[in-house]
């Protein structure tokens, strides 16, 4: 994972290491999913032989919020260029700044 890579995260004291990634995991997994989807062309992506359309979405039973935030973020992604530099940089960001966030999903 790219969190052993990261300079300072290993340095952190254990529980502090376990508290970042426990208070992270679904928005950078999320964020994952969106940059797998770059370039986006309606369908997200979830692995290589898994893509998967609104409609199919829908079929699968995935919560519409949670739908419509990945589909606007692969579009924002791909409009906005994200290199790949950028977005280990930008995972980092959330990895190490979890803020208090309400999830409604």
């Amino acid at each position: 994972m790219y969190v052993c890579a990261n300079v300072g995260f290993l340095s952190l004291p254990l529980p502090d290491q376990m508290n970042l990634l426990q208070s992270t995991w679904l928005d950078i997994i999320c964020f994952n999913e969106a940059f797998r989807s770059v370039p986006y062309d309606g369908c997200i992506v979830f692995a290589d032989d898994f893509k998967c359309s609104e409609d199919e979405s829908k079929k699968f039973g995935i919560p519409s919020s949670l739908d419509s935030i990945s589909r606007k973020l692969a579009q924002k992604m791909t409009r906005m260029m994200v290199t790949t530099e950028e977005y280990i940089l930008l995972k980092t960001i959330l990895l190490l700044n979890p803020g208090k966030q309400q999830h409604t999903c």
